[in-house]
């Protein structure tokens, strides 16, 4: 490979080719992506000048490709939304970005969904509906208040 995805064919031993199977090369700005000859489909890697800084796992990809991308990082659980799905949770080993994770959302074979955020948030099967509602105060209305008298109305009318 000329100039890029060293690091990623030491670390899998594998070759790596360009995102349409042509030789890597690296590009002039020093980022490029790259993609395992024999890997699995969807996956591929970008790359600053020989380093690997981001993985890329998208929609429509094999929950094995998320495996494989994440080795010993996933949880699998089952879905809360599908009657086969799976949630692939991803767990960052930073102690420092404990509270974060990355879940895949499959149908137990396909990727459909990737969600990433916080904790306890990201577990929120609805959403912001999933959230106990509590009153505004009255001093929270009166900001409010005060806010759109300013602004003016925030919907447009």
């Amino acid at each position: 490979m000329e100039g890029g995805g060293k690091q990623a064919e030491r670390a899998t031993g594998q070759r790596f080719v360009g995102p349409a199977g042509q030789p890597a090369v690296a590009h002039p700005s020093g980022c490029s992506y790259v993609r395992a000859r024999q890997g699995p489909r969807g996956l591929s890697f970008m790359l600053s000048g020989t380093r690997i800084v981001r993985r890329a796992i998208r929609r429509g990809d094999s929950a094995d490709a998320v495996m494989r991308a994440y080795p010993g990082r996933i949880t699998v659980m089952p879905s809360k939304c599908v009657t086969h799905g799976h949630d692939l949770v991803y767990k960052p080993a930073s102690a420092r970005l404990v509270r974060y994770r990355f879940i895949f959302q499959t149908d137990g074979q396909v990727v459909d969904a990737i969600l990433a955020g916080r904790l306890p948030e990201i577990n929120l099967v609805e959403g912001c509906g999933s959230l106990r509602q509590r009153p505004l105060g009255t001093r929270s209305v009166r900001r409010l208040i005060a806010i759109s008298r300013r602004h003016g109305p925030l919907d447009g009318d």
